[in-house]
């Protein structure tokens, strides 16, 4: 991760600050979480995590993206990419870049504190929430589908006509306690300011099983858009056996 003052002597613009034994940036989430639980980029050593929860029965069957099992060298892989484009976009945000194409903090770390309520230095990981352009998952047509996201992904950063989409999860152990809704919260702030992504659309899909996320999206001023039965083949989805499985769509537009 780029150090506040690499290559510039620009001042991390808010709504970051900057870990002073880290040298992280990070956002707070909103109260009643912020400070304590925040934003942060990822870090090398969350490849054991994401083996962890991925391989966990209460989070893998609500996602798309990675195959199961997931082992180590699929960890290892991930956090890779994500830390590479973490950096870029950290690197761009100090650099004064108009307009960076995601949010450079994405993972979800909780401070430590001793007894006395004293913070100890240390964090817990406790999941991720990924701002992304669409890939429209929730067209079933192929040609259209690919079309649309050619199209969006050939826009340039701040473009107004960007649709864009989250992806997230949870540790359980921290399920059911509005977290994930304060950090898509947290996200959305940062997304909708103009001076740093001036997203203006997103669509995001959740499993029509998934009645948490979807509460969650609607919490953050998402509207249930449509529900697309039997859109995803599991048979496609490496280790999630046979059958389909719809999804809902929600979508928030800011003026």
């Amino acid at each position: 991760m780029a150090s506040p003052t690499e290559g510039t002597t620009m001042i991390p613009p808010s709504p970051f600050h900057i870990d002073p034994k880290t040298n992280e940036p990070y956002i707070p989430l909103p109260a009643p979480w912020g400070p304590k639980i925040r934003l942060t980029p990822p870090r090398l050593s969350d490849a054991d995590c994401l083996v962890t929860h991925f391989n966990d029965p209460r989070v893998y069957p609500n996602l798309t993206g990675p195959p199961y099992p997931f082992t180590q060298e699929h960890g290892t892989g991930a956090i890779t990419k994500w830390m590479e484009s973490s950096n870029m976009l950290w690197k761009q945000v100090l650099n004064g870049k108009k307009c960076v194409g995601g949010c450079p903090v994405r993972i979800i770390r909780e401070r430590v504190v001793d007894q006395e309520g004293n913070e100890t230095g240390e964090d817990i990981f406790l999941g991720d929430v990924m701002v992304a352009r669409s890939k429209f998952v929730e067209i079933a047509d192929d040609e259209e589908r690919e079309r649309k996201a050619e199209e969006n992904a050939k826009l340039e950063d701040g473009d107004e006509n960007i649709v864009w989409t989250i992806g997230d999860f949870l540790a359980p152990s921290h399920h059911n306690r509005g977290i994930m809704s304060k950090a898509i919260e947290a996200v959305l702030d940062f997304a909708f300011r103009k001076e740093y992504m001036n997203a203006k659309r997103f669509v995001v899909t959740a499993y029509s099983h998934n009645i948490g996320s979807q509460r969650t999206l609607e919490k953050n001023g998402f509207k249930f858009n449509e529900e697309v039965k039997d859109r995803v083949d599991l048979s496609k989805l490496v280790g999630r056996g046979e059958g389909r499985v719809s999804i809902k769509v929600f979508e928030r537009v800011e003026a």
